[in-house]
């Protein structure tokens, strides 16, 4: 868990100017999907579990090791790998085969409702049909990947209105462009965007949570940001091979969890990580990523730097060589 950063940081967020601070932001809003949410949590799970079969696989060789790695990994890994495959969804910025990423807005996104069939469950799939302003057209897979960097970019418009990021409508605009052409009660409602698209990271199914909820919320305009945030965690239950959790239960026993991998897996101490995990336990009230915001006053430098002492922050480190350990909770 860390932050990248392309501008000189030592540390001290009063220095940064505004650009550099909504880059911070940014990044700091993925750390905090990684960590207070049940999608970050299990698809970290996942990857530490694939890293600690990989170095089993290493150690126990008994002939020569040929790269790439051909590694039979457990069936109850490959079924989670499957999950976390299936809700990630497309990752626009890391396919190389698409130049531009500007969305025509003349042209309305469709967007389509199915179901894939996974080790014996059938996973909801949201596809969108896309027009971009070189004429092409792709049916994208809406997931994790893309709800957490519209997020993520909605938040850093809170700090730096400049950074619109407008040759990149996919991912960073996606959501927001979605609202305005099928939600339009709530599409000029930021904060009401970035609370759907968090509420979403609350599934292994982020893309219908995330469009049944921007529905829920069209459908009911007064309902404030946080009041939509607490009726999903009061009233909506997750379901885990048939049986009904609530979602603070589903989040706590994945706090739980990932405990036991991330020390099986890395064998350092948690105390950091694990500090944080306690502080963010929706069951106690207390939600930082959304309190932030949800009272509708500027994010200025001063809350900023409140969420930090609150939750701490990863190491950190820019393009120019600068490094910074990770800060812990105060």
């Amino acid at each position: 868990m860390q932050i990248r950063i392309h501008n000189s940081f030592d540390g001290n967020i009063d220095e940064l100017d505004v650009p550099t601070l909504g880059t911070l932001v940014h990044e700091y809003i993925h750390f905090l999907q990684n960590v207070s949410t049940p999608w970050g949590l299990y698809d970290s799970m996942v990857r530490y579990n694939i890293m600690a079969e990989t170095y089993a696989f290493v150690e126990n060789a008994t002939s020569t090791i040929t790269l790439p790695l051909n590694i039979d990994y457990s069936q109850g890994l490959k079924n989670k790998m499957d999950i976390v495959e299936c809700g990630t969804g497309y990752c626009p910025l890391s396919d190389t085969r698409r130049n531009n990423f500007k969305i025509d807005v003349s042209e309305r996104i469709c967007i389509h409702r199915n179901y894939k069939k996974v080790n014996n469950r059938n996973l909801p799939i949201i596809t969108l049909d896309i027009s971009f302003t070189d004429g092409s057209k792709q049916t994208i897979v809406l997931g994790a990947n893309i709800i957490k960097e519209s997020m993520a970019a909605l938040y850093q418009m809170l700090i730096d209105e400049t950074a619109t990021h407008e040759e990149f409508d996919l991912p960073y605009n996606l959501i927001k462009i979605i609202a305005e052409q099928h939600f339009s009660a709530i599409a000029s409602d930021n904060i009401k965007l970035i609370t759907i698209c968090y509420i979403s990271l609350f599934s292994l199914s982020p893309a219908e949570v995330l469009i049944d909820n921007l529905a829920y919320a069209n459908e009911n305009p007064d309902l404030s940001a946080i009041e939509l945030f607490e009726r999903f965690v009061n009233e909506d239950k997750i379901y885990i091979k048939g049986k009904a959790m609530s979602v603070c239960d589903f989040f706590d026993t994945l706090i739980d969890t990932f405990k036991q991998v991330f020390f099986k897996s890395v064998r350092v101490g948690i105390d950091y990580i694990g500090e944080v995990l306690e502080r963010i336990r929706p069951a106690k009230g207390f939600v930082p990523i959304l309190t932030l915001i949800t009272d509708y006053q500027p994010l200025s430098k001063e809350r900023i730097k409140t969420l930090i002492d609150f939750l701490g922050m990863p190491y950190s480190y820019t393009d120019s060589g600068d490094f910074n350990p990770h800060l812990h909770p105060q």
